[in-house]
């Protein structure tokens, strides 16, 4: 009996013994060791970019570039007419030539001319320069122009006074100023040289009457 005694209480040690180390490896076992990090995920592609669109054509040239073609001849063609005229002179401009053909309050550019030239009469000595600025005002053409009308008025005042002085419209002033007169001063050619605009005032007309000019 005390032997079987004692052969319970050996095993009950080395159960408690058995115990224990299971408890100890129990312990260990749930320490376990901790899991590796996922590696982290690859990062996705960028998008291509979307082609840029084609340009669109280009318009057609519109059709008045062609016009504007024919426009710059038509400049040249105005400067070919005042070639054709061959000849040079102060009064050729488009505005000199507008003024000569234009009508005014006194008449056209003659009764103008006259009616500066009475006017002009109190100082012979500035005939010319006085003349010259009166038509000038009185039409809108250029200096070098109206110096044209002075001068052939100067010329009138100078070998026609008799003349001209009481009737400037006369068949005698006429001829007077064709030359006809002590210097034999044609004052209507000296106006045609300085202003390039020719005249037919000494050219008598068909009908045997005197024609108009620019300067009569």
């Amino acid at each position: 009996m005390r032997i079987l005694t004692a052969s319970l209480l050996v095993l009950s040690v080395l159960a408690i013994g058995a115990c224990g180390d299971d408890e100890e490896d129990g312990a260990a076992g749930a320490a376990g060791t901790a899991g590796t990090a996922g590696t982290a995920g690859t990062a996705g592609t960028a998008g291509t970019a979307g082609t840029a669109g084609t340009a669109g054509a280009a318009g057609e040239a519109g059709a008045a570039g062609a016009a504007g073609e024919g426009g710059a001849a038509g400049a040249a063609g105005e400067a070919g007419a005042a070639g054709a005229a061959g000849s040079t002179g102060a009064c050729l401009g488009t505005t000199d030539l507008a003024a000569i053909q234009a009508t005014y309050e006194a008449g056209d550019i003659s009764a103008v001319a006259t009616a500066c030239a009475m006017s002009c009469l109190s100082d012979m000595t500035k005939v010319k320069s006085c003349v010259s600025a009166c038509v000038v005002t009185q039409t809108g053409m250029s200096q070098g122009c109206g110096d044209c009308y002075g001068g052939t008025i100067e010329c009138t005042v100078t070998n026609c006074l008799a003349a001209c002085g009481s009737d400037p419209g006369s068949a005698a002033c006429n001829a007077c100023q064709c030359g006809d007169n002590t210097a034999k001063a044609n004052c209507f050619e000296a106006f045609s040289t300085c202003s390039g605009v020719p005249t037919s005032a000494c050219t008598p007309p068909a009908d045997g009457g005197v024609d108009d000019a620019a300067t009569d």
